[in-house]
């Protein structure tokens, strides 16, 4: 290879290099631009991560009972991707992405008050905040209550 060769292929490297480091600077820089993610989308999203894993978690009894546990767990996946979508226009939560313990099997009526808890948890996170997030929180609320009363 020619000395001309050698620079130039040098320089690419270089410039790929430098390329890389500028792209990674403006991505640390558009999200420190970002607000902090409001708590109650983080708590919610970890809501949600729960009331999966206690389904996943359960076994469920006769037919009808888990064709409604499929359906249910459906709607809290719909649930979890939208939050994720709103939290994806904040600064990242270190806390959003933690894992969860294990989660133990519930039975039908402890699934059934995990849902109507878990409506009027969303209920009130929605009332501290405005906008759509309040919008999305209140409609997670009300699925969670027809979650209850469809496992009643």
């Amino acid at each position: 290879m020619s000395r001309r060769g050698v620079l130039l292929s040098g320089l690419a490297v270089l410039a790929a290099g430098g390329g890389g480091v500028a792209i990674g600077a403006l991505q640390h820089l558009h999200t420190a631009e970002l607000p902090p993610a409001p708590a109650e989308l983080v708590a919610a999203l970890a809501a949600e991560r729960s009331l999966i894993a206690s389904i996943d978690a359960t076994t469920g009894g006769s037919p009808s009972v888990r064709a409604a546990l499929v359906h249910v767990r459906a709607d809290h996946a719909a649930h979890q991707d939208a939050l994720r979508a709103a939290l994806a226009t904040y600064r990242p939560a270190a806390s959003a992405s933690a894992s969860l313990p294990p989660a133990a099997a519930l039975h039908l009526a402890e699934l059934r008050a995990a849902e109507a808890q878990a409506s009027t948890r969303a209920a009130a996170r929605a009332a501290a905040i405005t906008g759509r997030t309040a919008a999305l929180l209140a409609s997670i609320s009300a699925c969670e209550a027809s979650h209850a009363e469809l496992l009643a």
